[in-house]
């Protein structure tokens, strides 16, 4: 790319109209929280914000931007848009990852910065069934008969507070029993106490990443979320986290309840409402609003896209005794609509 934009000349890309909320969003360049509720468009305001980075040269060459997100499908689909729309010239200097690839790459990279003790063999497994309940059933007597809900909750209570532990030690080596094997939190775990120990590993991270994007932020757990703090709090990568406080789906997996006003608060974050909802016509929107208020919840703000006519959109309540009747009344209401 040889040549730049100033800000106020940049226009979004892909004939996209951003609310100006979401445009104060591309343009900052300050640590930010945006909250944005379903259909807003938060993956096309980061794909927007990457083109705004790279065309006003905010993030200059050879600095890259970072995405991290909860899920792969996200990761792949944020990439995928990058490289679509702006080609492999943007694509060559953004990185999307999930938490669990973007932890693994840093002890992968980074794992003989460990204490000697703690650092696992070169070509470990991760999350091998077999060889954990090998392992655990070596130190706890009756864990293979345990159910499943109870051996989760031995693992956690015996990998996530002793590093030290014998486990620990079975699990990092091979053995004549079994390969190393690693857990996902373990490998967190590492990855963050390598940034910790190591601020040459943590200024080189920030040195390679000028912005970092978290996604899907409501999902972050508190061990994710010490990754996050270890590698880019108190530095000078700008950290924007996107997410939706009414799409909590994860809580049962670990998630953060206080993530947001955690972020807003360790990193003095502005915050962005996104209000608009490009997918979803005015009827359904006003659903949406009624059902949020029906469970209790806080009052939702959204309105349609301008794109939509005052009275688009259809709700029919369909009532079903099983599945196949429920597709029986579905199927011929949209074949008649829509071929």
């Amino acid at each position: 790319m040889n040549r730049f934009v100033e800000s106020s000349d940049w226009v979004p890309k892909g004939d996209i109209i951003l609310e100006s909320a979401a445009e104060n969003a591309v343009k900052s360049n300050q640590h930010l929280l945006v909250v944005a509720g379903p259909g807003a468009g938060k993956t096309e305001l980061l794909a927007q914000k990457t083109d705004y980075l790279f065309q006003t040269n905010l993030s200059k060459n050879p600095r890259k931007i970072l995405a991290i997100s909860f899920k792969k499908d996200a990761a792949d689909n944020l990439k995928e848009r990058i490289v679509k729309r702006y080609g492999n010239e943007y694509g060559s200097r953004f990185s999307s990852l999930t938490y669990d690839a973007f932890s693994k790459r840093v002890l992968d990279q980074f794992r003989t910065a460990l204490p000697e003790g703690l650092i696992p063999q070169k070509n470990y497994l991760v999350e091998d069934e077999n060889i954990i309940e090998s392992v655990f059933s070596k130190h706890f007597q009756g864990f293979s008969q345990l159910e499943k809900k109870s051996k989760k909750s031995t693992i956690d209570n015996a990998l996530y507070k002793n590093m030290k532990s014998d486990i620990w030690i079975d699990l990092l080596r091979d053995s004549e029993y079994n390969k190393a094997c690693l857990t996902f939190k373990m490998i967190n775990i590492l990855a963050t106490r390598i940034i910790i120990t190591n601020p040459k590993i943590k200024d080189l991270l920030q040195m390679t990443y000028s912005h970092v994007f978290l996604d899907e932020f409501q999902d972050t757990t508190d061990l994710q979320y010490d990754l996050v703090k270890a590698c880019f709090l108190n530095g000078d990568s700008i950290v924007t986290a996107v997410g939706d406080n009414k799409q909590r789906i994860m809580e049962w997996a670990g998630a953060r309840k206080t993530i947001f006003l955690d972020f807003q608060r360790d990193f003095n974050s502005d915050k962005v409402s996104l209000i608009m909802n490009h997918r979803s016509a005015p009827r359904l929107v006003d659903l949406q609003k009624r059902m949020y208020e029906s469970l209790g919840e806080n009052e939702l703000e959204a309105h349609s896209s301008d794109n939509w006519s005052f009275d688009d959109g259809e709700i029919k309540l369909f009532i079903s005794s099983d599945e196949k009747a429920e597709a029986e009344r579905i199927v011929p209401d949209i074949v008649k609509k829509y071929l």
